[in-house]
């Protein structure tokens, strides 16, 4: 089944966990954010050896990429974008948090009935690609319908 997962969707879902994990944890205080370290850190990857520039490269775009449309669909504020591509004072907005603050029902061993935002990280460590799929399909699903609630819809 995590075949048939995208390259393109399977790097957003580990950008996005990593980005909401980061503002949950230190909500609400907003922080400063580099597409850089959020695209390393959530690919796993250390970039050495063959084509190695050109992995770093693809997460760094896919990070900024990432971060772009999560902002554009209300999942977070931030102050403003430095030149260099860098995001200040980023906090998850209401919608953000809501989400994250939902019970998955994707995650079937939740004996806790741990939120989104706790289980995020925890999600992504796993690193099964099939998994952090339906997990992000769920908050996306749900930030959708907040925002469809929203507008009366």
């Amino acid at each position: 089944m995590s075949d048939d997962v995208p390259d393109n969707i399977d790097r957003f879902n580990r950008l996005t966990l990593a980005l909401l994990t980061i503002l949950y944890a230190d909500f609400p205080t907003p922080i400063d954010i580099d597409p850089k370290v959020i695209g390393a850190n959530a690919s796993g990857d250390d970039f050495e050896g063959d084509g190695g520039r050109e992995r770093a490269f693809t997460w760094i775009d896919a990070a900024g990429n990432t971060m772009a449309w999560l902002h554009d669909e209300g999942f977070f504020r931030e102050q403003r974008q430095t030149l260099d591509g860098k995001h200040l004072q980023v906090v998850l907005s209401i919608k953000g948090l809501a989400t994250l603050g939902h019970i998955p029902h994707s995650i079937k061993e939740n004996p806790e009935k741990s939120s989104f935002g706790t289980l995020a990280g925890k999600t992504l460590k796993s690193g099964a690609k099939d998994i952090i799929s339906e997990f992000v399909k769920e908050i996306i699903n749900i930030g959708a319908k907040a925002t469809m609630g929203h507008y009366g819809i």
